[in-house]
């Protein structure tokens, strides 16, 4: 199959799909930033106060799931949901999963580090990992349906 020109690649749906991902990129980023920041900072200061193990036993944890999880139920979503709706799903679950971080900080500040703080944290994970699939779709659509061809 022939190469096209780059000027060919920038059809409508393809920069669409590239500024969907471009748009989830910064994001996804920042809060793979902020979640370890906010493990390891003080309690007093509305963090967790985690030592390094346990930040990498969640880590670890989370890169477990995630693969495990969108190995048995991505393509059952997406052929559930479609491609847009599930984007869609995907990228508003970052908004619980935000929301997860004043009340985990206000559970352990009232509790310590409780099973209940925990509990949350997985909630918390379990968002990260339904938000990091956002990728997948981007993905998928840009291949399957907006290329212009093969090539």
């Amino acid at each position: 199959m022939k190469s096209l020109p780059f000027r060919d690649l920038l059809a409508t749906r393809v920069v669409i799909e590239t500024c969907a991902y471009a748009a989830a990129a910064p994001i996804e980023i920042s809060l793979r930033a902020v979640r370890t920041v906010f493990y390891a900072i003080p309690i007093s200061m509305g963090g967790l106060e985690l030592d390094v193990p346990a930040i990498g036993t969640i880590l670890a944890m989370l890169g477990i799931l995630n693969g495990v999880l969108q190995m048995l139920f991505f393509v059952r979503l997406h052929d559930w949901l479609g491609g847009k709706n599930l984007y869609l799903f995907f990228v508003f679950s970052r908004f619980p999963m935000l929301a997860l971080f004043p009340a985990i900080s206000f559970t352990a500040k009232a509790q310590g580090l409780s099973y209940f703080v925990y509990l949350l944290v997985g909630l918390q994970l379990l968002a990260f990992i339904i938000s990091y699939s956002a990728y997948g779709v981007v993905f998928m659509h840009i291949c399957n349906v907006s290329a212009p061809n093969r090539a």
